[in-house]
């Protein structure tokens, strides 16, 4: 495994609250249930990976840590650069060929009229994207995420802000 095999989903910092805590400081790439895993690594900026097990999660105004190898981890706070890692192939684990089909089919709807149908979608390591055939016969690609996804019926996705993809 190589270091482009791993993805950063945050640094850990000192707690001081919680005994044999550690605050994840998490990054743009994290979600929640890659805590899951148990199984992650620390990478140094020094280039030196050493695998760490989770022992403890407590989620309550931030996420705190708590690592089997605490020498690892006291070794990883004096290092400010030293990032919290899981290997890319995990991410799968996460992401059901169910759930990211699930709304395949569907007919999208922007400011009342129909544009088109989802014809499928992928997950992007951050989030789930529509493929979209327009009526016209072009493709859209949309994130599904808040910004555009306006509301979700029976079969009927209904989608706003997305003038400028449509302009693509």
């Amino acid at each position: 495994m190589e270091i482009s095999d791993l993805i950063a989903i945050g640094k850990l910092s000192k707690n001081n609250t919680q005994q044999g805590f550690v605050t994840l400081r998490e990054n743009s790439e994290f979600r929640e249930e890659f805590l899951e895993l148990h199984d992650l690594f620390l990478v140094f900026t020094d280039h030196r990976v050493r695998l760490v097990t989770l022992e403890q999660i407590n989620i309550e105004n931030r996420i705190m840590l708590k690592f089997i190898e605490t020498d690892v981890v006291q070794e990883a706070l004096l290092d400010p650069g030293a990032r919290l890692m899981i290997a890319r192939e995990d991410i799968g684990k996460f992401d059901s060929i169910e759930e990211s089909n699930q709304f395949l089919d569907h007919q999208v709807f922007f400011k009342g009229n129909r544009i088109g149908k989802v014809t499928d979608s992928f997950f992007n390591s951050a989030h789930h994207v529509l493929i979209i055939e327009l009526n016209d016969g072009k493709e859209v690609m949309i994130p599904l995420v808040d910004y555009f996804l306006e509301k979700v019926e029976k079969d009927q996705i209904h989608v706003h802000h997305i003038e400028d993809l449509l302009n693509l």
